[in-house]
């Protein structure tokens, strides 16, 4: 949920400006390490919960979790693998 706090508060400030926020992102080296980084966590958190999808019922929610964010999809995948006791 943090993410969105700042996400909100660039929406707030500059408006939905896809351009402004893609070039805020390659904008810089440190921008682009962050971007990567949370496209390659999102990527393997979906692949992780599609093999798994015969395991548990709860694979779906993951995949969905992830497509919002990953910082969203992790957690999500942690609590179920707990509450049901499966192995992702």
């Amino acid at each position: 949920m943090v993410p969105y706090y700042f996400f909100a508060q660039f929406i707030l400030t500059h408006g939905f400006d896809l351009s402004l926020i893609l070039g805020g992102m390659a904008g810089t080296d440190m921008g682009k390490f962050v971007e990567a980084d949370v496209l390659l966590t999102g990527l393997t958190l979906v692949i992780i919960s599609i093999m798994n999808f015969t395991v548990s019922k709860y694979g779906k929610f993951v995949v969905i979790g992830t497509v919002i964010a990953p910082s969203f999809g992790l957690p999500l995948m942690f609590y179920l693998r707990e509450t049901e006791k499966i192995s992702f």
